[in-house]
């Protein structure tokens, strides 16, 4: 196994327009306090549901957890759970629901399977989506089954390494949607990275809290003090591009500018040297 350096978009100031790392016009977004209805209103959640979930693009997985034809995994949101799956034709999504009585078809976060069996009346379905086999087939009215029922399939694509669906009738054009330079996210390489672990944390909370905590460093020095010695917090550069993607590109591998020190290298940087070889 080699390491590799990832290249990756970098903090340039003096950047062209047209570069990767040019920095983002700022946007005025106001001084207006809003309601805080927005973190606890049923309402409110249900709105969210069908103008963002619903009708948005979202970022399920990445491409190569999906090496093999038949592998699959479960991407869930609130109720929904979709099959994300590798079939002869490529990846495709398909809600977790048998079209006879609406059952769970896949209980198993991730696995290889051919052919997707519902544990309620053995119907089972080929992995592209289209019917198998119907229990006692005989014994149904042709009318009922006529249509040879297969699975629901949702919107699918991938970009870059990453697996994007939408549940969407008609969604919009994923690039378009994605609103980044082109060749941006094709820089870093996803589609050559391989996913070590999976974690999963569940908050109690709105989610709108985590991308607010998450999405700035300026937290780092509080409650990660830890990273003084190896992320540079305060010389960090946020973009906003159309259509809503953002940015935030910190500095690895240099001191905080909040240390006195900035020669040494401390225990952070030499574990991080040791990581990539050196």
């Amino acid at each position: 196994m080699t390491n590799r350096i990832i290249p990756t978009a970098i903090i340039n100031p003096d950047a062209p327009p047209e570069s990767l790392e040019a920095k983002q016009p700022a946007i005025d977004n106001g001084a207006e306090i809003y309601g805080k209805s927005g973190y606890f209103s049923h309402e409110q959640v249900e709105q969210e549901w069908q103008k963002i979930w619903t009708d948005s693009w979202l970022i399920a997985g990445v491409s190569t957890d999906l090496p093999n034809v038949g592998d699959y995994f479960l991407f869930k949101v609130r109720s929904e759970s979709l099959i994300i799956t590798k079939t002869a034709e490529g990846i495709k999504a398909f809600y977790n629901v048998c079209p006879h009585r609406g059952a769970r078809l896949v209980t198993e976060e991730r696995g290889n399977k051919k052919v997707f069996v519902c544990p309620f009346h053995s119907w089972s379905f080929h992995n592209n989506g289209e019917l198998r086999s119907i229990t006692d087939e005989d014994t149904f009215q042709e009318a009922v089954i006529c249509h040879r029922p297969g699975l629901t399939a949702a919107a699918c694509q991938e970009h870059a390494g990453l697996i994007f669906v939408s549940m969407a009738d008609q969604p919009p054009a994923l690039a378009d949607v994605i609103g980044l330079p082109e060749g941006y996210l094709e820089n870093y390489q996803i589609d050559k990275m391989r996913v070590v672990r999976h974690v999963r944390s569940e908050w109690g909370s709105n989610w709108k809290v985590g991308v607010e905590a998450f999405y700035e460093s300026y937290h780092l020095h509080a409650v990660h003090p830890e990273t003084r010695g190896v992320m540079g917090d305060l010389n960090v550069q946020y973009d906003l591009y159309p259509h809503g993607a953002s940015r935030m590109i910190v500095p690895l591998g240099q001191p905080s500018p909040r240390q006195a020190d900035q020669t040494t290298v401390n225990e952070g940087l030499q574990y991080m040297l040791q990581e990539v070889g050196r």
